[in-house]
């Protein structure tokens, strides 16, 4: 790819969005997953903002309250936020109308595919 160029995994989301934090190079981010979210901001028709990827197993370890078989390591999960705070609602309905895994934590949504999980909804 040219340098300085973002790579495009949809219509509206692009693999730097979804780069591990701490710089390490890590953005193995599943298609299947793409193709979820990107359906979601299809129907949503407004901007989400990715908060957290893909992280590298380091990374994810510094993260309170994280999982160590969390889906963000296989690249099977975001968090994101939506830019209109009020909309939070709406979009988790959205969300759980797609994904089987969706957890609503303060100022963030989390969406994940990982299918040796429960399947349900995360407060």
């Amino acid at each position: 790819m040219e340098k300085g160029k973002r790579e495009q995994l949809s219509k509206n989301f692009f693999r730097d969005e979804f780069s591990c934090k701490c710089n390490c190079g890590s953005d193995r981010i599943d298609p299947e997953f793409i193709i979820k979210l990107q359906e979601l901001r299809d129907v949503y028709a407004q901007p989400m903002v990715i908060t957290s990827g893909v992280r590298c197993v380091k990374h994810n370890a510094g993260i309170p309250g994280s999982s160590k078989f969390s889906a963000h390591i296989l690249g099977l999960a975001c968090d994101f936020k939506c830019t209109d705070s009020s909309e939070r609602w709406k979009l988790v309905d959205l969300a759980m109308k797609i994904f089987s895994r969706v957890g609503l934590y303060d100022g963030w949504i989390h969406v994940d595919i990982q299918a040796d999980k429960p399947q349900r909804v995360l407060w």
